[in-house]
Formats: C-alpha cells, sequence, structure tokens
C-alpha cells in the first residue's frame, strides 16, 4: 500500500487558527523554535492516533490567551488530504465542546 499527504488544514489547533499546507513526495517542514512544526506534527498524529506525536495524551490542542489560558467556545479541526494507491481520501477530525446555559444564572457550563 502507498500512501501519500498532500495537504492538511488545520482551524484552531494550538497556536494556529487557520492554515492549509500542500505536501508532496517529500516536504521538509522547518523554521525557528515557537513557528509551528511540532503544532503541524502533532495535529497529523491527533487526527490519526488520538495522540500526540511523542505518543502522549492529547491535551493542550486548544488554542491558548496571551496568558496561557486554553480558549473554549471554539471548534478545532484538522484535515488530511491523502493519496492512497492512487485514490485520493480526505479524513477530518473535530472537537466541539458541549457547553449549556444555566437557566437561572444565564451562565454557560461545560458539559463534555
Amino acid at each position: 500500500m502507498n500512501i501519500t499527504f498532500t495537504k492538511i488544514e488545520l482551524h484552531n489547533f494550538c497556536g494556529i487558527s487557520d492554515a492549509e499546507y500542500d505536501l508532496f513526495d517529500r516536504t521538509i517542514i522547518k523554521g525557528v523554535n515557537q513557528s509551528g512544526k511540532t503544532t503541524i506534527k502533532n495535529s497529523i498524529f491527533w487526527l490519526l492516533f488520538n495522540k500526540l506525536a511523542d505518543g502522549s495524551a492529547a491535551d493542550g490542542i486548544r488554542p491558548h490567551d496571551k496568558d496561557g489560558v486554553d480558549e473554549d467556545l471554539i471548534e478545532i479541526s484538522v484535515a488530511l488530504t491523502m493519496d492512497i494507491d492512487g485514490k485520493v481520501v480526505k479524513a477530518t477530525k473535530t472537537q466541539k465542546q458541549n457547553w449549556i446555559k444555566d437557566k437561572t444564572t444565564q451562565e454557560q457550563k461545560f458539559k463534555g
């Protein structure tokens, strides 16, 4: 079986708000520290295996505010387009939070 990744799309994954990258037979991802190299690798592992590239639980994939606190009420998604033996396949994974509004206080409460 021959699998080639041809494109990856990230939406609100870690520090990347919206990005689309075309991939080729041999794509080299390089850049300075904190530029998103590991984020791209982690997004692929999260999509395919629900883990980060180092094998740890997929925690900390939500975007953060300026104080480093996870941002809520934001949908996260990763889409990976692949060529599998000449057939184009697109895999997409989305993480949504379930929030409910408390009827008495009108506050949003995290449900899962």
